[in-house]
């Protein structure tokens, strides 16, 4: 039956070198993604009670979802990866990170909706996956090599007589099936990851990355250099016509369906973005242009005339920003694009990259980092914001070099090492928020961002409410303009398109507000609709959701409305938003039922001290991005809603535990 699905997943049993296929139809009740991948671990795992990433019995799962491959817009080309992460500290939680491309896709098009790797290879090996054909190959000469030349080295291997942009034939007999012009799609670690396992990423192509998690750190105790797939399968779905119809219904809401005459609306954009990032510099003279994953019609990204940067972005890209602009009054240099993909290529994590960035460039400042300093180092400090610096830096920790070694333990364990940790989480001197994850929207402004991501496992990095309550109206006022859209019809539409709660003071993010039940409930819905819609469906964080849209009437956008009709024709369902939703609720009981026998209680839920000690300053920044932090706010005596500056202010401890008791209460009473 066509349903979205390939129908089989991929167990690999990497001690034996020998793998087996279970039908998807046994955890189609999960859709894929991280519900599925999750119902995965729970049901292959043998000690859920584990926290060290390298024991032998954690398990590793990447899946994708029926609408991976498919033409869902900014939905076709994401894949789900949970294990127990190297990065979280003290505890290693069970984690998760997904990624974009046309790593899924091929997946699914070699005939699998999931893979799931058991035990620990004797020897160390890569796999290749065509079609039906799997084999466990040597890896030993692949291991020091960063994840280029990895990819270079394996697409050959995997296809006979290889024509890169060319017709490839990978098996004979065969006529149309036998024969693509697609490169193998390979996902792979960088040089010696088992040195930096908190810092690890796994990358496919030039950067589409797992990133958060320390996912490259749980391939290399596996012994698991990489794995690509290669296929000439269809993905069939069930209702082509529903799904033509859904597109031309979704075009009228992005700015292709209005390119010759786009919306001059300032703010940050969902789905209705233009193709592109305009906030990426090259270098003098570099041309780009946009480049989407399988099935966007965004195209956020970049390629390169000069191959530095390309498909990088957000902190993927800006993680060496700060020093660069530091180092070259305030202006953003080539600097930036080229340690953007010096990092892809040795595999490593921008979201840590970041805080790094900040402390070192803070400790260098108040003399505490050099030879002879409180902390010993012969790294070049006086050359940062250069691209010697970078280079540097990262190999340091790639060989366990110099301060590398240090560094490569994670961040609060490094900061621990050096006697710093006590001081430099109090003061923000080092912005890690949570679980040693970097400090990426401010959760003493952005709470509700702050609390689901104290109240899972990472960082939440979901923008659904950052786009609209935050990044819009405080573009629009440091530009010394009114939003376009008021606090209060913002009010309006959320309390129509947060669907199930539907509570306007969801968004109130007033120093009263943020500690409220409304607050509580807009904590949930962020959490059920990422462990739904994005994280288990597929649709992209950076298209979706859509609830305020230029293109739309009264600046409504797709959401509710939207994501069924793309998740419906491709598996045939009947399923509402709020059916998904719930779903959500249901995957983020079972990860809390994962992280309860990992020994989790309320009392590790909780922030770096500098979130309560600090009040929060936008001329003394966490990230290379954040700006002066203007948000809806509700007036609780005149009964108006109003944008306010709530830049510099701290989180009551007190309070947000009581913030914490009402999510508790009400998630354990919600459906």
């Amino acid at each position: 039956m066509a349903n979205g699905f390939a129908g089989k997943i991929l167990i690999l049993h990497l001690d034996k070198e020998t793998y087996e296929t279970v039908p998807t139809s046994k955890y189609e009740e999960w859709i894929g993604g991280h519900g599925m991948a999750a119902a995965l671990f729970w049901d292959y795992c043998e000690d859920k009670t584990i926290t060290d990433p390298a024991d032998p019995k954690n398990v590793c799962v990447l899946a994708t979802s029926p609408i991976a491959g498919t033409p869902t817009p900014s939905g076709g080309g994401r894949a789900e990866m949970v294990a127990v992460g190297t990065q979280g500290y003290p505890t290693p939680w069970f984690t998760r990170s997904n990624m974009g491309g046309r790593f899924g896709p091929m997946m699914k098009h070699a005939g699998y909706d999931a893979f799931v790797l058991l035990g620990q290879a004797k020897r160390k090996v890569w796999i290749s996956v065509v079609n039906d054909r799997v084999t466990f190959n040597d890896a030993e000469s692949l291991w020091g090599l960063d994840t280029q030349e990895t990819q270079e080295a394996l697409m050959p291997q995997m296809v006979h007589d290889y024509h890169a942009g060319d017709w490839n034939t990978i098996a004979s007999g065969w006529r149309d099936a036998g024969k693509t012009t697609q490169r193998p799609a390979i996902l792979t670690t960088g040089p010696n990851p088992e040195n930096y396992g908190p810092l690890s990423s796994l990358v496919s192509d030039m950067a589409h990355v797992i990133g958060q998690g320390g996912f490259g750190g749980v391939w290399a105790a596996k012994n698991l250099k990489a794995i690509g797939f290669l296929g000439t399968k269809s993905i069939e779905i069930a209702d082509p016509q529903a799904m033509m119809d859904a597109r031309l219904w979704a075009q009228q809401y992005t700015w292709g369906g209005h390119a010759d005459n786009p919306n001059k609306y300032i703010g940050m954009q969902d789905i209705s973005s233009p193709p592109g990032n305009s906030t990426r510099f090259y270098g003098t003279g570099v041309s780009s242009r946009p480049y989407g994953c399988v099935g966007c019609v965004r195209a956020c990204r970049g390629r390169t005339s000069n191959y530095y940067g390309n498909e990088a972005m957000c902190i993927g890209f800006h993680w060496f920003t700060p020093q660069d602009k530091a180092a070259h009054d305030g202006v953003i240099t080539e600097n930036t694009a080229k340690a953007a993909t010096l990092l892809n290529r040795v595999g490593m994590n921008a979201n840590s990259f970041m805080p790094i960035t900040f402390w070192l460039m803070r400790l260098y400042e108040k003399g505490l980092i050099g030879p002879g300093k409180e902390i010993e180092s012969n790294l070049p400090f006086e050359k940062m914001g250069t691209i010697e610096f970078a280079n540097a830096l990262i190999s340091s920790i790639v060989n366990l070099a110099d301060i590398g070694a240090d560094l490569a333990l994670g961040l609060q364990p490094c900061a621990e090492k050096w006697g710093r940790w006590e001081e430099d989480s109090s003061t923000g001197m080092l912005p890690v928020l949570q679980y040693s994850y970097g400090h990426h929207y401010d959760p003493r402004t952005s709470a509700d961002w702050g609390f689901a991501s104290i109240l899972t496992d990472r960082d939440i990095n979901s923008h659904d409410l950052d786009f609209p309550c935050y990044w819009t109206p405080s573009q629009n006022y440091a530009q010394g303009r009114e939003p376009d859209v008021s606090a209060a019809r913002l009010a309006e539409i959320m309390g129509k398109k947060l669907v199930p709660f539907c509570d306007p003071e969801m968004i109130d993010y007033s120093d009263e507000g943020i500690y409220k039940k409304p607050c509580a409930k807009a904590v949930a819905w962020t959490i059920y609709y990422n462990r739904s819609w994005k994280n288990t469906v597929g649709l992209c964080d950076w298209a979706w959701t859509d609830l305020v849209n230029p293109y739309g009437k009264d600046f409504e956008g797709m959401t509710p409305d939207g994501e069924p009709k793309f998740l419906n024709a491709c598996t045939g369902w009947n399923k509402s938003f709020e059916d998904v939703i719930w779903l959500g609720k249901k995957v983020y009981d079972l990860d809390r039922a994962i992280w309860q026998l990992q020994g989790r209680t309320r009392e590790v839920e909780i922030f770096s001290d500098y979130v309560y000690d600090q009040p929060q300053n936008p001329k003394v920044p966490q990230t290379s991005y954040e700006i002066a932090y203007c948000l809806p706010t509700y007036n609780e005596e005149t009964h108006e809603w109003a944008y306010k500056d709530v830049s510099g202010r701290q989180l009551d401890r007190e309070k947000t535990e009581e913030l914490k008791s009402h999510f508790y209460r009400a998630w354990v009473r919600s459906r």
